[in-house]
């Protein structure tokens, strides 16, 4: 089941980045320039968590064990919720400040620069949260 749903994810993002890619003007007019760049984003986004998933699990069979294993033991689930705890704490303050910022610089910043600052503010967050696991399996 959980490969039906990242390569039902992967050929999502595929197939709509490559309908934006053929039909780019008339999307652009009919919903808007940031809107259509959002969705664009957005599909390359679920592309790649599809990608890394199917190569995960294609890797090896041995390895897709291993991993199920890891994924279900009770001391990788405890470190996983405290990890993600302390993330989320630390992205909402991240954004918060983010928030803040693009408010007071309204005027000067364009919406691409604030939309590329927020993608890597996302990806910071994941930073952080494989951070929190590591501190976590030290400490656990």
């Amino acid at each position: 089941m959980r490969k039906v749903i990242w390569n039902v994810l992967f050929y999502t993002g595929f197939g709509y980045l490559i309908t934006s890619i053929l039909f780019r003007q008339n999307l652009s007019e009919l919903m808007g320039r940031n809107v259509a760049d959002f969705l664009d984003g957005f599909a390359i986004a679920i592309m790649l968590v599809g990608l890394v998933f199917l190569l995960i699990n294609r890797y090896s069979a041995e390895g897709v064990k291993k991993y199920e294993l890891e994924e279900n033991d009770e001391r990788n689930i405890r470190i996983k919720e405290k990890a993600g705890y302390s993330a989320w704490y630390a992205s909402i303050f991240l954004f918060g400040v983010l928030a803040m910022s693009f408010i007071f610089l309204r005027d000067t910043i364009d919406t691409l620069t604030c939309a590329w600052v927020v993608a890597g503010a996302a990806v910071l967050h994941r930073v952080i949260f494989e951070i929190f696991k590591v501190i976590y399996k030290k400490k656990m």
